[in-house]
Protein backbone atom coordinates (compact mmCIF):
# COMPACT_ATOMS: atom_id res chain seq x y z
CA UNK A 1 0.00 0.00 0.00
CA UNK A 2 2.51 2.45 1.26
CA UNK A 3 4.49 1.55 -2.55
CA UNK A 4 1.14 1.94 -4.01
CA UNK A 5 0.66 5.94 -2.84
CA UNK A 6 4.18 6.27 -3.68
CA UNK A 7 3.57 5.27 -7.53
CA UNK A 8 0.82 7.74 -7.33
CA UNK A 9 2.68 10.63 -6.06
CA UNK A 10 5.62 9.83 -8.78
CA UNK A 11 2.38 10.11 -11.50
CA UNK A 12 1.41 13.44 -10.46
CA UNK A 13 4.53 14.76 -11.69
CA UNK A 14 4.43 13.21 -15.40
CA UNK A 15 2.71 15.92 -16.14
CA UNK A 16 4.81 18.46 -14.88
CA UNK A 17 6.02 21.24 -17.36
CA UNK A 18 9.76 20.28 -16.95
CA UNK A 19 10.58 17.03 -19.20
CA UNK A 20 13.49 16.45 -17.23
CA UNK A 21 10.96 15.96 -14.21
CA UNK A 22 8.95 13.82 -16.30
CA UNK A 23 11.76 11.29 -17.40
CA UNK A 24 13.09 11.38 -13.92
CA UNK A 25 9.50 10.50 -13.15
CA UNK A 26 9.59 7.81 -15.77
CA UNK A 27 13.09 6.32 -14.19
CA UNK A 28 11.92 6.20 -10.43
CA UNK A 29 8.69 4.02 -12.21
CA UNK A 30 10.58 1.73 -13.27
CA UNK A 31 12.93 1.58 -10.51
CA UNK A 32 10.45 0.42 -8.15
CA UNK A 33 10.60 -3.30 -7.97
CA UNK A 34 7.19 -4.81 -6.60
CA UNK A 35 5.77 -7.45 -8.96
CA UNK A 36 2.18 -7.14 -8.19
CA UNK A 37 2.10 -3.19 -9.19
CA UNK A 38 4.36 -3.76 -12.73
CA UNK A 39 0.79 -3.75 -14.12
CA UNK A 40 -0.06 0.05 -12.70
CA UNK A 41 3.76 0.89 -13.82
CA UNK A 42 3.21 -0.17 -17.76
CA UNK A 43 0.01 1.55 -17.53
CA UNK A 44 1.93 4.90 -16.07
CA UNK A 45 4.11 4.27 -19.83
CA UNK A 46 1.50 4.35 -22.75
CA UNK A 47 0.22 7.90 -21.96
CA UNK A 48 4.61 9.74 -22.45
CA UNK A 49 5.29 7.22 -25.39
CA UNK A 50 3.03 10.36 -26.94
CA UNK A 51 5.32 12.82 -24.85
CA UNK A 52 6.17 16.25 -27.16
CA UNK A 53 9.84 15.56 -25.24
CA UNK A 54 12.23 13.30 -27.38
CA UNK A 55 13.80 13.02 -23.62
CA UNK A 56 10.79 11.33 -22.25
CA UNK A 57 9.55 9.47 -24.99
CA UNK A 58 13.06 7.67 -24.67
CA UNK A 59 12.93 6.90 -21.13
CA UNK A 60 10.33 5.24 -21.95
CA UNK A 61 12.21 2.83 -23.61
CA UNK A 62 14.25 2.31 -20.82
CA UNK A 63 12.02 1.79 -18.40
CA UNK A 64 10.34 -0.74 -20.92
CA UNK A 65 13.64 -2.29 -21.01
CA UNK A 66 13.84 -2.42 -16.68
CA UNK A 67 10.41 -4.07 -16.92
CA UNK A 68 10.96 -6.98 -19.26
CA UNK A 69 14.01 -7.75 -17.46
CA UNK A 70 11.95 -8.34 -14.77
CA UNK A 71 8.74 -9.69 -16.15
CA UNK A 72 10.29 -11.41 -19.93
CA UNK A 73 7.03 -13.04 -21.00
CA UNK A 74 4.34 -11.67 -19.10
CA UNK A 75 4.87 -8.45 -20.42
CA UNK A 76 5.75 -8.78 -23.49
CA UNK A 77 2.88 -8.27 -26.12
CA UNK A 78 2.39 -5.21 -24.12
CA UNK A 79 6.28 -4.03 -24.16
CA UNK A 80 5.96 -5.23 -28.25
CA UNK A 81 3.15 -2.56 -28.80
CA UNK A 82 5.36 0.03 -27.32
CA UNK A 83 8.44 -0.62 -28.81
CA UNK A 84 6.88 -0.32 -32.55
CA UNK A 85 5.88 3.00 -31.89
CA UNK A 86 8.97 4.01 -30.26
CA UNK A 87 10.92 2.28 -33.32
CA UNK A 88 8.78 4.49 -35.67
CA UNK A 89 9.88 8.03 -33.55
CA UNK A 90 11.08 10.57 -36.01
CA UNK A 91 13.51 11.62 -33.26
CA UNK A 92 17.48 9.96 -33.03
CA UNK A 93 17.44 10.15 -29.53
CA UNK A 94 14.12 8.08 -29.08
CA UNK A 95 15.14 5.65 -31.82
CA UNK A 96 18.57 5.03 -30.13
CA UNK A 97 16.73 3.85 -26.60
CA UNK A 98 14.16 1.88 -28.84
CA UNK A 99 16.77 -0.27 -30.62
CA UNK A 100 18.80 -1.12 -27.30
CA UNK A 101 15.53 -2.23 -26.43
CA UNK A 102 15.16 -4.18 -29.50
CA UNK A 103 18.45 -5.68 -28.99
CA UNK A 104 18.21 -6.54 -25.75
CA UNK A 105 14.46 -7.81 -25.56
CA UNK A 106 13.54 -9.08 -28.97
CA UNK A 107 16.72 -9.80 -30.56
CA UNK A 108 15.43 -12.29 -33.00
CA UNK A 109 12.27 -10.15 -34.36
CA UNK A 110 14.37 -8.53 -37.18
CA UNK A 111 11.00 -7.90 -39.22
CA UNK A 112 10.44 -5.04 -36.41
CA UNK A 113 12.99 -3.63 -38.59
CA UNK A 114 10.60 -3.31 -42.03
CA UNK A 115 9.63 -0.11 -43.21
CA UNK A 116 12.49 1.64 -41.26
CA UNK A 117 15.68 0.27 -42.42
CA UNK A 118 16.63 3.05 -44.99
CA UNK A 119 15.92 5.93 -42.19
CA UNK A 120 17.98 4.21 -39.83
CA UNK A 121 20.84 4.26 -42.62
CA UNK A 122 20.30 7.79 -43.12
CA UNK A 123 20.11 8.72 -38.93
CA UNK A 124 22.81 5.99 -37.76
CA UNK A 125 25.59 9.06 -37.49
CA UNK A 126 23.39 10.87 -34.96
CA UNK A 127 22.70 8.43 -32.91
CA UNK A 128 24.62 7.60 -29.03
CA UNK A 129 27.71 5.47 -29.52
CA UNK A 130 26.09 2.39 -27.90
CA UNK A 131 23.07 2.94 -29.91
CA UNK A 132 24.99 2.65 -33.15
CA UNK A 133 27.04 -0.57 -32.32
CA UNK A 134 23.52 -2.43 -31.32
CA UNK A 135 22.25 -1.21 -34.28
CA UNK A 136 24.74 -2.24 -36.53
CA UNK A 137 24.81 -5.68 -35.00
CA UNK A 138 20.95 -5.97 -35.80
CA UNK A 139 21.20 -4.38 -39.37
CA UNK A 140 24.03 -6.99 -40.06
CA UNK A 141 21.48 -9.97 -39.34
CA UNK A 142 18.85 -8.51 -40.98
CA UNK A 143 21.13 -7.87 -44.36
CA UNK A 144 21.98 -11.48 -43.88
CA UNK A 145 18.27 -12.44 -43.81
CA UNK A 146 16.25 -10.42 -45.80
CA UNK A 147 18.60 -8.95 -48.44
CA UNK A 148 20.20 -10.59 -51.56
CA UNK A 149 23.94 -11.28 -51.14
CA UNK A 150 26.86 -9.19 -53.43
CA UNK A 151 27.65 -10.44 -57.02
CA UNK A 152 31.09 -11.07 -57.37
CA UNK A 153 31.83 -10.79 -61.86
CA UNK A 154 35.33 -12.01 -62.89
CA UNK A 155 36.75 -8.99 -64.33
CA UNK A 156 38.52 -10.91 -66.94
CA UNK A 157 35.32 -12.88 -67.84
CA UNK A 158 31.78 -10.72 -67.15
CA UNK A 159 29.97 -13.64 -67.90
CA UNK A 160 31.12 -15.32 -65.17
CA UNK A 161 29.61 -14.52 -61.54
CA UNK A 162 29.04 -15.49 -58.39
CA UNK A 163 27.04 -14.66 -55.38
CA UNK A 164 29.51 -14.51 -52.11
CA UNK A 165 30.20 -17.37 -50.81
CA UNK A 166 29.90 -18.21 -47.64
CA UNK A 167 33.48 -18.94 -46.41
CA UNK A 168 36.39 -15.64 -46.94
CA UNK A 169 38.75 -16.97 -49.43
CA UNK A 170 36.20 -19.06 -51.76
CA UNK A 171 36.46 -16.43 -54.61
CA UNK A 172 37.62 -18.45 -57.55
CA UNK A 173 38.31 -15.14 -59.77
CA UNK A 174 42.00 -13.58 -58.90
CA UNK A 175 40.56 -10.05 -59.85
CA UNK A 176 36.73 -8.51 -59.79
CA UNK A 177 33.79 -5.99 -59.61
CA UNK A 178 31.54 -6.24 -56.96
CA UNK A 179 27.73 -5.36 -57.09
CA UNK A 180 25.59 -4.45 -54.21
CA UNK A 181 22.22 -4.71 -53.71
CA UNK A 182 21.06 -0.65 -53.40
CA UNK A 183 19.54 -1.12 -49.41
CA UNK A 184 23.07 -2.77 -48.61
CA UNK A 185 24.89 -0.70 -50.55
CA UNK A 186 23.55 2.14 -48.43
CA UNK A 187 24.32 0.38 -45.23
CA UNK A 188 28.16 -0.13 -46.04
CA UNK A 189 28.03 3.91 -47.01
CA UNK A 190 26.95 4.59 -43.95
CA UNK A 191 29.02 2.59 -41.08
CA UNK A 192 31.99 3.94 -43.40
CA UNK A 193 31.17 7.03 -41.82
CA UNK A 194 31.76 5.79 -38.65
CA UNK A 195 34.90 3.71 -39.01
CA UNK A 196 36.95 6.52 -36.82
CA UNK A 197 34.31 6.23 -33.97
CA UNK A 198 35.83 6.87 -30.34
CA UNK A 199 33.69 4.15 -29.21
CA UNK A 200 36.03 1.29 -29.71
CA UNK A 201 32.59 -1.67 -30.27
CA UNK A 202 31.32 0.60 -32.60
CA UNK A 203 34.39 0.53 -34.95
CA UNK A 204 34.79 -3.44 -33.91
CA UNK A 205 30.87 -3.96 -35.14
CA UNK A 206 31.67 -2.31 -38.51
CA UNK A 207 34.41 -4.42 -38.90
CA UNK A 208 31.58 -7.31 -38.50
CA UNK A 209 29.81 -6.17 -41.27
CA UNK A 210 32.27 -5.22 -43.72
CA UNK A 211 33.48 -8.92 -42.59
CA UNK A 212 30.34 -11.00 -42.99
CA UNK A 213 28.43 -8.27 -45.64
CA UNK A 214 31.25 -8.10 -48.31
CA UNK A 215 33.87 -9.96 -50.38
CA UNK A 216 37.63 -10.07 -49.48
CA UNK A 217 38.85 -7.37 -51.43
CA UNK A 218 36.53 -4.80 -50.70
CA UNK A 219 37.18 -5.40 -46.44
CA UNK A 220 40.94 -4.92 -47.21
CA UNK A 221 40.01 -1.36 -49.33
CA UNK A 222 38.41 0.00 -46.15
CA UNK A 223 40.55 1.35 -43.55
CA UNK A 224 39.04 -0.92 -40.64
CA UNK A 225 42.25 -2.49 -39.93
CA UNK A 226 43.47 0.73 -39.46
CA UNK A 227 41.02 2.12 -37.34
CA UNK A 228 41.31 -1.14 -35.25
CA UNK A 229 45.03 -1.14 -34.55
CA UNK A 230 44.60 2.95 -33.89
CA UNK A 231 42.05 1.48 -31.15
CA UNK A 232 44.68 -0.75 -29.21
CA UNK A 233 47.32 2.02 -28.43
CA UNK A 234 43.79 4.35 -28.14
CA UNK A 235 42.07 2.77 -25.66
CA UNK A 236 42.81 1.84 -22.44
CA UNK A 237 40.62 -0.66 -20.87
CA UNK A 238 42.22 -4.14 -21.09
CA UNK A 239 39.17 -5.62 -21.20
CA UNK A 240 38.16 -4.04 -24.58
CA UNK A 241 41.44 -4.21 -26.09
CA UNK A 242 41.54 -8.05 -25.72
CA UNK A 243 37.66 -8.16 -27.55
CA UNK A 244 39.22 -5.74 -30.37
CA UNK A 245 42.85 -8.31 -30.72
CA UNK A 246 40.17 -11.34 -30.76
CA UNK A 247 38.68 -9.44 -34.43
CA UNK A 248 42.09 -8.70 -35.44
CA UNK A 249 43.43 -12.26 -34.91
CA UNK A 250 40.36 -13.75 -36.60
CA UNK A 251 40.54 -11.16 -39.73
CA UNK A 252 44.60 -12.05 -39.88
CA UNK A 253 44.25 -15.71 -40.27
CA UNK A 254 42.10 -15.21 -43.06
CA UNK A 255 44.06 -12.16 -44.99
CA UNK A 256 47.20 -12.20 -42.97
CA UNK A 257 48.26 -9.17 -45.17
CA UNK A 258 45.71 -6.86 -43.43
CA UNK A 259 47.85 -6.24 -40.36
CA UNK A 260 51.44 -6.53 -41.69
CA UNK A 261 52.41 -3.16 -41.73
CA UNK A 262 50.91 -3.03 -38.25
CA UNK A 263 52.92 -6.11 -36.47
CA UNK A 264 54.88 -3.59 -34.60
CA UNK A 265 51.68 -2.64 -32.41
CA UNK A 266 51.37 -6.02 -31.55
CA UNK A 267 54.60 -6.29 -29.19
CA UNK A 268 54.20 -6.51 -25.53
CA UNK A 269 54.13 -3.39 -23.55
CA UNK A 270 54.55 -3.91 -19.39
CA UNK A 271 51.03 -2.37 -18.28
CA UNK A 272 49.40 -5.56 -20.72
CA UNK A 273 47.11 -7.83 -18.60
CA UNK A 274 48.07 -12.00 -19.19
CA UNK A 275 45.01 -12.29 -21.71
CA UNK A 276 45.78 -9.25 -23.93
CA UNK A 277 49.58 -10.56 -23.97
CA UNK A 278 48.53 -13.87 -24.98
CA UNK A 279 46.32 -12.34 -28.02
CA UNK A 280 49.14 -10.22 -28.93
CA UNK A 281 51.90 -13.06 -29.41
CA UNK A 282 48.97 -15.24 -30.68
CA UNK A 283 48.81 -12.48 -33.49
CA UNK A 284 52.39 -12.23 -34.20
CA UNK A 285 52.67 -15.96 -34.36
CA UNK A 286 49.84 -15.05 -37.15
CA UNK A 287 51.44 -12.38 -38.58
CA UNK A 288 55.23 -13.35 -38.97
CA UNK A 289 57.00 -14.25 -42.59
CA UNK A 290 60.52 -14.48 -43.69
CA UNK A 291 60.81 -10.25 -43.93
CA UNK A 292 59.82 -9.70 -40.52
CA UNK A 293 60.99 -12.60 -38.48
CA UNK A 294 64.28 -10.80 -37.19
CA UNK A 295 62.73 -8.78 -35.15
CA UNK A 296 60.22 -10.29 -34.55
CA UNK A 297 62.54 -13.17 -32.76
CA UNK A 298 64.53 -10.28 -30.74
CA UNK A 299 61.46 -9.87 -29.09
CA UNK A 300 60.19 -13.17 -28.43
CA UNK A 301 63.96 -13.87 -26.58
CA UNK A 302 63.23 -10.78 -24.76
CA UNK A 303 60.05 -12.02 -23.52
CA UNK A 304 61.59 -15.44 -22.88
CA UNK A 305 64.52 -13.96 -20.86
CA UNK A 306 62.43 -11.36 -18.66
CA UNK A 307 59.42 -12.20 -18.61
CA UNK A 308 58.00 -13.68 -14.85
CA UNK A 309 54.68 -15.03 -16.05
CA UNK A 310 55.18 -18.58 -17.25
CA UNK A 311 51.65 -18.37 -19.47
CA UNK A 312 53.77 -15.34 -21.36
CA UNK A 313 57.27 -17.38 -21.44
CA UNK A 314 55.38 -20.37 -22.66
CA UNK A 315 53.36 -18.56 -25.65
CA UNK A 316 56.21 -16.84 -26.79
CA UNK A 317 57.79 -20.35 -26.94
CA UNK A 318 54.76 -21.21 -28.63
CA UNK A 319 55.56 -18.62 -30.87
CA UNK A 320 59.31 -18.74 -31.19
CA UNK A 321 58.15 -22.27 -32.57
CA UNK A 322 55.89 -20.69 -35.53
CA UNK A 323 58.60 -19.01 -36.82
CA UNK A 324 61.10 -22.12 -36.95
CA UNK A 325 58.99 -23.21 -39.27
CA UNK A 326 59.85 -20.64 -41.75
CA UNK A 327 63.02 -22.15 -43.30
CA UNK A 328 65.87 -24.47 -41.82
CA UNK A 329 68.15 -21.71 -41.21
CA UNK A 330 65.48 -20.55 -38.78
CA UNK A 331 64.65 -23.48 -37.17
CA UNK A 332 68.56 -24.14 -36.68
CA UNK A 333 68.77 -20.85 -34.96
CA UNK A 334 65.72 -20.85 -32.60
CA UNK A 335 66.86 -24.96 -31.43
CA UNK A 336 70.30 -23.70 -30.48
CA UNK A 337 69.29 -21.08 -28.78
CA UNK A 338 66.29 -22.70 -27.01
CA UNK A 339 69.19 -25.31 -25.60
CA UNK A 340 71.77 -22.64 -24.75
CA UNK A 341 68.97 -20.47 -23.13
CA UNK A 342 68.18 -24.19 -20.79
CA UNK A 343 71.54 -25.21 -20.35
CA UNK A 344 71.93 -21.38 -18.72
CA UNK A 345 68.33 -20.43 -17.66
CA UNK A 346 66.68 -17.87 -15.50
CA UNK A 347 64.34 -19.37 -13.08
CA UNK A 348 61.12 -18.80 -14.96
CA UNK A 349 61.81 -19.00 -18.28
CA UNK A 350 63.72 -22.67 -17.69
CA UNK A 351 61.26 -24.12 -15.85
CA UNK A 352 58.41 -23.64 -18.29
CA UNK A 353 60.91 -24.78 -21.33
CA UNK A 354 62.09 -27.62 -19.49
CA UNK A 355 58.00 -28.83 -19.09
Amino acid sequence: NLALLSINSIQRTLTDPDPETRSLSLKALSDIKIPSLYPVVLHSLKKPITDVSPLVRASVATALLKLYREQGNELRDEVLTLLKDLLADANPQVVSSAVILLKEAFPTSLELLHGHFRRYCDILPQMNDWSQSYLIELLIKYCKTFLPRPMVIDACNNSQSLQLPDNYNEIPFPVYDVEFHPDLKLFLCSINALVYSQNPMVVVSISKALFQLTPPQTFKDSKIAHALVRLITATKNQEIKCVILQSILLYSSMDPTLFLPFVKKFYLLPSDSLPLAVNKLKTISVLVNETNCKPIVSELKYYIKTSTNPKIVLESVNTLGVCAQLSDGWSFHIMKWLLSHVESPTSQSSAVMDS
